[in-house]
């Protein structure tokens, strides 16, 4: 692994040095092989792809990728291969320097690949305003030609970017896009993002029942076709749409259920950020439900637990940024419980701060409703923060959610 790692990212700051040789048939049907094997690996046991990733790259850099069928689409992916499990931002973005002055107007499938990981990379490291808008025509043409799981992922990521900034409307015009895709298809992988992407804007968007609706929906599908990867992301979500719906012991029964089909070397860190926040979710009802008994009968312990939750998912939300500004708040909320408020005004600075930078709307009036209500207490020891009141807090929240037209009922 270690040889081929370093090889890699030689050749990738060494191109003229190395993809020298010319292929011959059989040597590119093993590299077509090695190519179809990696995108299994990314959708089923994450951590095992990016390992073999290394046994492949040693194929790859000693050839010139522009005589691979597609072959500089398949270097672009290994862009994705470093960021999907959050190993490194900057390997990421090399690899994208390096495919980008190579590809060809004329060649269509290597742009398909770059563009994928493209929108990977600005998503999860938090670059939404680079982020490149809808391309129609590219994904018509894509799906012409057969590519239908990286069309399905690219709308897919580009999706949840949309609904993060609250551009709700364009978030449905790509669920609708993926939906047509199993329609007209038969691509079952399709109508699985769409129960998936359709569960998470309705969480989002605080639609409960219907998120619930959709989740088990979408549980019900996913099992059928063995599609463990949304199975996880369905699962985090239904526990999410439970709690909000104070159906702890539902959550808890879901969140169980996630930990049995969830293992280590197939959690990557966007499934690991939501796990992570429905778990600090649900002890965070908990608690409110036993106030004033906070360090009565092991009450420390288990903000000592949560808090520990907390902080893990924000050390893991440097690695999907989507999941930073909802950590803050709630680790926040969890502080504030605690009678800690100074803290907890901090972290919510810290996730208006960041929600701003990313241009996360929703998130962002989530968190300026929760520090305006918080603050609005009787229990309240602060009348302001960031020099702004608890109206003017909750003010802030109404306008955002007012732009993004979310109507007030849903908020």
């Amino acid at each position: 692994f270690a040889i081929g790692f370093m090889n890699f990212v030689f050749s990738l700051y060494y191109p003229a040095l190395r993809f020298r040789k010319v292929p011959s048939e059989k040597e590119q049907a093993v590299i077509d092989l090695y190519k179809r094997k990696m995108t299994a690996l990314a959708v089923t046991i994450p951590r095992q792809m990016f390992l073999e990733s290394f046994t492949f790259s040693r194929l790859c850099v000693d050839y010139d990728l522009t005589k691979v069928e597609n072959g500089l689409g398949i270097l672009a992916g290994f862009s994705a291969i470093f960021t999907w499990p959050g190993m490194s931002f900057t390997l990421s973005r090399k690899i994208l320097n390096v495919v980008e002055p190579r590809l060809r107007p004329d060649n269509l499938k290597p742009w398909i690949y770059f563009r994928f990981s493209e929108v990977i990379h600005h998503f999860f490291k938090g670059e939404w305003d680079r982020i490149q808008a809808y391309d129609e025509g590219l994904v018509d043409q894509s799906l012409k030609i057969g590519e239908f799981f990286y069309t399905t992922t690219y709308l897919d990521i580009l999706c949840h970017s949309y609904i993060e900034r609250g551009r709700i409307d364009l978030a449905e015009k790509c669920v609708q896009r993926i939906l047509d895709i199993h329609a007209t298809y038969e691509y079952d992988y399709a109508k699985d993002e769409y129960y998936f992407l359709k569960t998470l804007m309705l969480v989002k968007l605080r639609r409960i029942h219907q998120a619930l609706r959709e989740s088990n929906e979408g549980l019900a599908f996913a099992r059928q076709h063995s599609y463990n990867p949304d199975l996880f992301s369905l699962l985090a979500f239904k526990s999410k749409a439970q709690i909000l719906l104070d159906d702890l012991a539902g959550a808890e029964e879901t969140l169980q259920e996630l930990g049995r089909v969830l293992s280590k070397d197939k959690e990557v860190p966007l499934n690991r950020g939501w796990r992570l926040t429905s778990q600090l979710l649900l002890e965070l009802r908990r608690l409110g439900l036993s106030s004033g008994a906070s360090h009565r009968d092991g009450g420390a312990k288990k903000y000592r637990q949560a808090r520990r939750l907390g902080r893990k998912a924000i050390r893991n939300s440097r690695k999907v940024a989507s999941e930073r500004t909802e950590a803050y708040r709630c680790l926040g909320i969890l502080e504030w419980m605690e009678g800690r408020q100074g803290r907890a005004l901090k972290l919510w600075t810290k996730s208006l701060s960041e929600g701003a930078r990313l241009g996360a709307q929703l998130e962002l009036a989530w968190t300026y409703l929760e520090a305006g209500t918080r603050l609005r207490e009787k229990a309240s020891r602060y009348r302001e923060m960031n020099h702004l009141s608890a109206d003017e807090l909750l003010a802030e929240a109404e306008s955002l959610f007012r732009k993004m037209n979310v109507p007030p009922g849903e908020a």
